[in-house]
């Protein structure tokens, strides 16, 4: 559960850090088409990870929904 809150972390950060001058809030949020991809290309890989078999190569458990929530 700390792997998965800290890429969701993670992702907000990003959409943070693109521009240090103004707030995240001033600017389109998705006018960066290639963080868009990058993020979209992040979440997939988290469902991979977390909800198939794929997650017993990194020993990580499948978490309920409840679990994604508090996350959240």
């Amino acid at each position: 559960m700390a792997f998965f809150t800290l890429v969701l972390l993670e992702i907000a950060f990003s959409y943070s850090c693109r521009n240090i001058k103004s707030s995240v809030l001033n600017k389109a949020f998705f006018s960066n088409s290639y963080l868009n991809k990058s993020i979209i290309l992040l979440i997939f890989v988290q469902v991979l990870v977390f909800f198939t078999p794929v997650g017993k190569i990194f020993n990580v458990a499948p978490l309920n929904i409840s679990q994604i929530m508090y996350c959240l």
